[in-house]
């Protein structure tokens, strides 16, 4: 488990914290003012039209929250370069090279990351209707992102051992404790990107408060092919199988078997088909 030590000096890594913060607040503000420019406006909306006006407003104020937690950082010290060297040695790559790194708090296990997703799943079946086209698609691809994300655990507590067992779930969030944190830091860009978009589609829709009477994607296979079309491009895919080979490392260490058994069994297992290797071979 990485060492949390919180880096008080005021670095780069904290003031991009704080420039984010700033961020998070001037959209709060935007949609605060918005709010009450349209409230002021209900008398002269009927009923209904009032409901849908404020199960919008509302709908936007969630993904806003959703958002400002994506956007949380816990920094942790690394003066000696300690953790990027065991991410080199993997082959993974970062844009950072500081005396510190960071990562969203709800990578810090299994649970906190399942509570973000499941809140997202829900605003995904009841409300993602009441946004914009732009917002809607923004969505999709924050919801698939993290959705792979959660994937680690899926894949863990399915896919057998080399003697035919299934890790239990400790031992798969002992792993995951461990794992995900080091993911954080490695998409740590992809984040603070992935905000940045959905709050310039945010603000821009708020102004017309518009709707998304039709969804942007036909089926699932369009949001499919969307999101890997802006997935391809971002330093989790750039990475995906240098840290698939940091979790075999870790399954390893935390089970007591070889790592070189478990690449032979991982890579003759027939089950071994997971979402977020893209078919990719993880022992070139």
């Amino acid at each position: 488990m990485i060492d949390q030590t919180v880096f008080l000096g005021l670095s780069e890594s904290i003031w991009q914290g704080i420039f984010g913060f700033l961020s998070t607040i001037i959209v709060a503000g935007a949609v605060g003012f918005i709010t009450i420019h349209w409230l002021s406006k209900q008398e002269a909306l009927n009923e209904r039209e009032g409901k849908i006006l404020n199960d919008r407003i509302t709908a936007y104020l969630e993904i806003l929250d959703s958002m400002a937690r994506i956007n949380e950082r816990t920094i942790v010290l690394d003066t000696e370069l300690d953790i990027r060297s065991e991410l080199d040695k993997y082959g993974v790559a970062t844009l950072k090279d500081r005396p510190a790194v960071e990562y969203p708090p709800f990578l810090e296990g299994r649970e906190k990351l399942q509570t973000i997703v499941k809140s997202l799943d829900s605003f995904y079946t009841n409300k993602l209707h009441l946004v914009g086209p732009k917002s809607y698609k923004q969505f999709i691809y924050v919801y698939l992102y993290l959705s792979k994300l959660d994937g680690y655990y899926k894949y863990l507590m399915t896919t057998p051992m080399p003697d035919g067992t299934l890790l239990d779930e400790s031992t798969t969030d002992e792993i995951l404790k461990e794992f995900l944190p080091k993911v954080g830091m490695v998409i740590d860009f992809d984040m603070v990107k992935m905000q940045a978009d959905f709050e310039r589609a945010l603000v821009g829709e708020l102004y017309n408060l518009r709707s998304c009477s039709k969804p942007p994607f036909k089926n699932e296979e369009e949001k499919v092919r969307f999101f890997y079309g802006k997935f391809r491009e971002t330093l989790y895919a750039v990475n995906e199988i240098g840290l698939f080979r940091m979790l075999i490392d870790i399954i390893a260490e935390k089970t007591g078997t070889s790592f070189d058994i478990l690449c032979k069994h991982f890579k003759a297992n027939e089950y071994v088909v997971t979402p977020f290797l893209h078919d990719q071979e993880v022992w070139q």
